[in-house]
C-alpha cells in the first residue's frame, strides 16, 4: 500500500520541497481532504488559519468564524497518534523531516515523538492567541 500525506493549507512555495521529496520518495499526496481518517496518513502537514489581532474593526463573530477548528483536530489527531503519524506544523519540522526522509527513507520515532509534543504546544498557543483576541 502506498503511502500518505496530507497538507492542509499548505500550498505556498515554501512546501514545495516537502512535496517534492514525498513524490521522490512515491507518496501520495492529499490537499485538504478530510474524508479520509488521520490515521491513515504516515504525514500530515497543517498551516493553522492566523488568529485575527484583537482590533476595534473587527467584530466577534468574524474573529470567531477565522478560528481554525479543522486544523487544530488535524494536529491533535495526528500528535495523539504519532506512533504512526508525523505531524508538521511549521517550516522548520518540513526541513527536518526532508532530511530525514532522505537519509532513512522515512521520519524516526525519536522525531515523530517530539513533533506530536510541539504539536500539542502549537494547539495550546493557538487556543490562548484565540482567547486573548476574543
Amino acid at each position: 500500500m502506498k503511502k500518505k500525506a496530507l497538507f492542509y493549507n499548505c500550498n505556498s512555495p515554501e512546501y514545495s520541497e516537502l512535496k517534492d521529496t514525498l513524490n521522490e520518495f512515491e507518496y501520495d499526496i492529499k490537499d485538504n481532504n478530510f474524508d479520509e481518517k488521520t490515521s491513515d496518513y504516515e504525514i500530515i502537514c497543517v498551516n493553522l488559519n492566523p488568529t485575527m489581532q484583537q482590533n476595534a474593526e473587527f467584530e466577534t463573530d468574524k474573529i470567531i468564524e477565522n478560528i481554525d477548528t479543522n486544523g487544530i483536530s488535524l494536529i491533535q489527531k495526528a500528535a495523539k497518534n504519532h506512533q504512526n503519524t508525523a505531524i508538521l506544523t511549521d517550516l522548520t519540522d518540513c526541513q527536518n523531516a526532508v532530511k530525514e526522509i532522505k537519509t532513512l527513507g522515512e521520519i524516526s520515532p525519536t522525531l515523530r515523538e517530539s513533533l506530536a509534543v510541539k504539536a500539542f504546544a502549537t494547539c495550546a498557543k493557538y487556543n490562548a492567541d484565540v482567547s486573548k483576541t476574543l
